[in-house]
């Protein structure tokens, strides 16, 4: 297994979501759990983003044929907190306090 080690800036992995069908990322591949954080969680880690905190590593797999979703490339561990990045970003989430 070959792994690459790279930095992207959110907005492109963001724009990789938006595209997912048309060879972007898959945030929810059918061997993945749902998403299941909650508002505390959420929160936590958007105020870690704004603080410049580290929020570890996400994991995201190239593929060489595009999914049944027609997406290539696929998230293996990030899922949770990639989600709530594009939920908030998409105004999908409302920070309290």
């Amino acid at each position: 297994m070959k792994f690459n080690l790279s930095t992207l800036p959110i907005i492109t992995i963001v724009n990789s979501i938006k595209n997912m069908r048309r060879n972007g990322l898959d945030l929810h591949p059918i061997y993945k759990k749902e998403y299941i954080w909650n508002n505390d969680f959420k929160e936590n880690l958007i105020y870690s983003l704004i603080k410049n905190y580290p929020i570890g590593n996400i994991i995201i797999r190239n593929l060489n044929v595009s999914n049944y979703k027609n997406a290539k490339s696929e998230v293996i561990d990030g899922q949770q907190r990639l989600t709530t990045i594009y939920q908030f970003i998409n105004n999908g989430i409302t920070l309290s306090g």
